[in-house]
């Protein structure tokens, strides 16, 4: 009876440890499927940030273009005003310095009229004074 009851526990003690390794052997494939599901997670994730960080920095290129555009474009129209705004100021002092011409020859042929119609004396003065000022009798 002795034999047939170490027997026994022979058997159990065997099957407790066929549990055991069956038990170890399903976890090393339970964590091993694990393992892998985990790494396949991770690239997924690590190839999605990669093409969000792409498309981010597509976006901030075409940001960053569409600044030098509308800066260039400023530019172009502030140049351009500018020009507008030298031709009206040339335009405004050709118009001034015309007007100016115009009254300073109205002024000498009334000057030179006045002047042919006195016969200026000899000697009447420094000659940088003569003029209508030194004629008071002729209007």
């Amino acid at each position: 009876m002795q034999a047939a009851e170490l027997e026994r526990k022979r058997g159990m003690l065997l099957g407790r440890a066929a549990t055991s390794v069956q038990a170890a052997w399903r976890r090393f494939l339970a964590q091993r499927a694990y393992q892998r599901l985990r790494c396949a997670a991770v690239a997924l994730q690590r190839l999605a940030r990669a093409a969000l960080a792409r498309l981010e920095a597509q976006r901030l290129r075409e940001q960053r273009a569409a600044a030098a555009l509308q800066a260039a474009w400023r530019a172009r129209e502030a140049r351009r005003q500018w020009a507008r705004d030298r031709e009206a100021v040339v335009a405004a002092q050709a118009a001034w310095r015309a007007r100016a011409a115009r009254l300073a020859f109205v002024q000498h042929q009334r000057f030179a009229t006045v002047e042919s119609s006195c016969p200026r004396p000899r000697g009447s003065g420094p000659a940088h004074l003569r003029g209508h000022a030194m004629r008071p009798n002729c209007v």
